[in-house]
């Protein structure tokens, strides 16, 4: 059991006013956390009702979960933890006629989105507005963050007439969500804030339940997420944040608001700021190296981090090569060496700006018959198409009025497009009809609906579902559905659900699907299944900046580090630099920092700025002195 220090322990027992952490990386926020939990339930005698512990993802709620419990404290006697959106979907499916809206909507994220602004675009072209691909990414962007209360961008704020195409852009997402029954995270906050404002009975309850919140990475929330703080405390002095300025690392992905943190005792004007500066996981040198970056920020609270272990070994070493394959060269020499020197794989951890860059390095070391464990994408391993192409089918066998879920099957049939989806809504809504009967209309009258043109494409697909629904196994279900899409067999999150489908194999006369999709959705909401997967990395990681949030390494290895690269051309240099303090900072032992003179491939034509010849090495190295 980790002692506290003496700063841990004046936090731990702090009371009376609004309360401001700023915890550096490897300083033990989360311990803090923990123990200001057990601190506020066993001396002070603190209702476990009146606490509230929100947590940035679902995977660490959990974590935090388990470790409230590893604490002794009694199951009856654990407070609410959850994540922000959780906690906000709590309220509004406790109260959903008030909040005039139907039983079972459904969130729509990540691969779910771009189904739907499919159909938006589509909705778009017959109102004569036709939007190029890279403008596509900007006005989903542009909503995204008047939604966030991030503001109108101002590329669109200057010019009158994309502003009409962002509000007819906004008004088309709008009626598809209706339609498919469906909400947005930023939809979900906003419900939950009318019910706050508009029923004295709700916000009283919800008042109750957070007498005491404590609210970690708080740099990382959008300014409609802090609003939300604000409407859910139920006792200003009872509000404690945690966080650290210098690791916002969401501004540009998720419109993240670093200046809440830092202008928190402006806001709260009694407001009380305590700081961590002993950092447990990076050795001295590391920490050097780190803080002579960071500083380079105007924008941040300026605080003192150092090593919790003055004389702790650890390195930074930069190297330089004369091409991308000798760095590939060099990388996969480097890992062998190192396991050669008794590193296990899973203490190594590799990162990259993004995906494009890692593939020739990946295939590099998979060459050399390395186990990789590669987590490139900010995204948990539930969100990939193929998983909600799966669950999509379960859940319309469970649910035929489901029409969200409809959609997604449609999403992976061959020969149905955009039109064709667009057509049967509109045959759905003129009849006020489900999705699947509005394709059963079709299928059954191809004579009738000759402006589809591609009607026999729905007719085979509805015969394809209609197989699905008359099955009574199990695994009859997930065979035709994989002969369809046996890409999915190689789908990590597919082979989870089809293993816990597996488990039921024979049991069609006790349990129904319906109770199979219930136990496993509870999984996913809990973050026990996402956890479990990650706890159980024996490979060597491969992930990038971003997705490396969280973690820590023994060695941490970070090539591809030419300056068109990291930070390349961004509009916003200190969030670039605080993403590179954070991937160094993962290290428990040594930084390898690498960079190429020339690089060649695809990657380097599809991001501004970049070039093959006369790379110079990234500016953050200089600023770290290498």
């Amino acid at each position: 059991m980790i002692q506290l220090t003496e700063e841990q322990k004046a936090i731990v027992e702090f009371s009376g006013a609004p309360m401001r952490l700023l915890a550096g990386p490897g300083t033990g926020k989360t311990l803090c956390i923990i123990e200001k939990t057990k601190y506020l339930i066993e001396k002070r005698r603190i209702s476990h009702k009146e606490i509230c512990a929100i947590t940035f993802t679902k995977a660490a709620a959990r974590e935090l979960w388990e470790r409230l419990v590893k604490t002794g404290i009694k199951q009856g006697s654990l407070p609410y933890v959850n994540t922000l959106h959780g906690l906000a979907m709590g309220i509004l499916r406790s109260h959903l006629k008030r909040a005039g809206m139907k039983p079972g909507f459904k969130l729509v994220e990540g691969f779910t989105q771009n189904i739907l602004i499919k159909d938006v675009l589509q909705d778009l072209r017959e109102r004569n507005i036709k939007l190029l691909q890279s403008d596509i990414k900007l006005y989903l962007k542009a909503h995204s963050q008047v939604k966030s209360k991030a503001g109108l961008p101002s590329h669109i704020s200057s010019n009158s007439h994309k502003q009409r195409i962002l509000d007819e852009f906004s008004k088309s997402f709008h009626e598809n969500l209706c339609f498919y029954n469906a909400l947005d995270w930023a939809d979900i906050l906003h419900r939950s804030i009318e019910l706050l404002d508009q029923y004295n009975d709700i916000r009283k309850e919800t008042h109750e339940k957070t007498q005491y919140l404590l609210v970690d990475e708080y740099q990382d929330l959008n300014p409609l997420e802090q609003y939300f703080i604000d409407k859910i405390i139920g006792n200003i002095n009872g509000l404690c944040v945690v966080g650290d300025d210098d690791q916002s690392i969401y501004e540009t992905f998720r419109f993240a608001d670093p200046q809440g943190i830092i202008n928190f005792p402006n806001k709260y004007k009694d407001a009380k700021s305590f700081f961590i500066t002993l950092c447990r996981r990076c050795p001295p040198e590391v920490i050097e190296h780190a803080l002579r970056l960071i500083k380079n920020n105007k924008k941040r609270v300026a605080k003192a981090l150092f090593p919790f272990d003055k004389h702790k070994k650890g390195f930074v070493v930069c190297v330089s090569h004369r091409s991308k394959k000798k760095e590939a060269e060099w990388l996969t020499s480097k890992v062998i060496e190192l396991v050669k020197k008794g590193i296990n794989y899973k203490d190594i951890l590799i990162l990259f700006t993004d995906g494009d860059i890692a593939k020739y390095y990946v295939a590099a070391l998979k060459e050399e018959e390395l186990p990789l464990d590669v987590q490139l994408k900010v995204s948990n391993i539930f969100n990939s198409p193929y998983f909600i192409w799966l669950l999509a089918t379960i859940r319309w066998m469970v649910d035929n009025e489901d029409n969200l879920s409809m959609r997604q099957c449609l999403d992976y049939w061959k020969g149905i497009g955009p039109e064709t989806v667009r057509q049967l809504r509109f045959i759905a809504l003129s009849s006020n009809d489900t999705l699947w009967l509005a394709i059963d209309k079709v299928a059954s009258n191809l004579d009738v609906f000759k402006q589809i043109k591609l009607r026999k494409a729905v007719k085979a697909f509805h015969d394809y579902m209609n197989k699905l629904k008359n099955f009574k196994k199990f695994t009859d279900i997930t065979d035709l559905f994989l002969s369809i899409r046996p890409e999915s067999r190689e789908d990590l999150g597919c082979s989870i659900f089809l293993q816990h489908l597996h488990t039921f194999k024979n049991q069609e006369e006790v349990v129904n699907l319906k109770e199979i999709l219930e136990s496993f959705e509870e999984g996913i909401e809990s973050g026990e299944l996402e956890s479990l997967y990650k706890k159980k990395h024996d490979n060597i990681r491969i992930m990038s900046f971003h997705s490396a949030k969280g973690c820590e390494s023994e060695v941490v290895i970070i090539p591809a580090l030419e300056d068109d690269i990291m930070p390349g051309i961004s509009d916003n240099m200190e969030e670039q630099r605080r993403l590179f303090y954070v991937s160094i900072t993962r290290a428990k032992y040594v930084v390898f920092l690498s960079w190429a003179r020339q690089r060649t491939g695809q990657e380097i034509y599809k991001k501004e700025g970049r070039k093959m010849l006369g790379k110079y090495k990234s500016r953050f190295l200089s600023e770290i002195g290498k």
